[in-house]
C-alpha cells in the first residue's frame, strides 16, 4: 500500500462550497405558485440559477414542533441539501425562502446550516425599491 497522498485525494474531487438543509412540506410544495407554475418547479429553477447544486430527499421526513397555544403539529417534509459558495448566496436564499413560506401559507422555514438551525419567518416580497432583509429566528 502507498502512503495516502492527501492532497491527490483532494484533487480527485472538486469543492461546490458549503451546504444548507431546509425542510419544505412535500405536499404544498407540488401545488401551484400564483404564476401558475408547481412550487416545486420554481425552487428547481431559483437554485440551479444562483447556487452549485442540490439534492433533494423524499420519504418519511416528518417534523414536529410546537403551534400556537402549545399545541404541537407535525407535517411530512422534503428535505433539501443545497450548496452555497458564500454567505451573500445564504443570504439570498433566506430572502427566497421567506417570501416562499407566504406564498405556501407556511409561518416559517425549517433551515440548518454548520451546526445551528433558524427558523425563516414568513413575509410578502417587498416592492421595488424597498428591499427587506428576512429575519432568521435561531431556535
Amino acid at each position: 500500500w502507498k502512503k495516502y497522498d492527501k492532497k491527490a485525494a483532494m484533487q480527485i474531487g472538486r469543492k461546490i462550497g458549503r451546504v444548507v438543509n431546509i425542510l419544505l412540506p412535500s405536499i404544498k410544495m407540488k401545488s401551484y405558485s400564483p404564476r401558475g407554475r408547481l412550487f416545486e418547479s420554481e425552487l428547481h429553477a431559483f437554485v440551479l440559477t444562483h447556487f452549485t447544486g442540490y439534492t433533494v430527499t423524499a420519504g418519511n421526513i416528518t417534523g414536529y414542533w410546537k403551534g400556537s397555544g402549545s399545541k404541537e403539529e407535525c407535517n411530512e417534509h422534503r428535505q433539501y441539501e443545497i450548496a452555497f459558495s458564500s454567505f451573500d448566496k445564504l443570504s439570498l436564499l433566506q430572502n427566497y425562502l421567506a417570501h416562499l413560506a407566504w406564498e405556501l401559507g407556511e409561518k416559517t422555514i425549517y433551515l440548518t446550516t454548520a451546526g445551528k438551525a433558524v427558523l425563516i419567518s414568513a413575509r410578502r416580497k417587498a416592492r421595488a425599491g424597498r428591499e427587506k432583509v428576512a429575519v432568521p429566528r435561531k431556535i
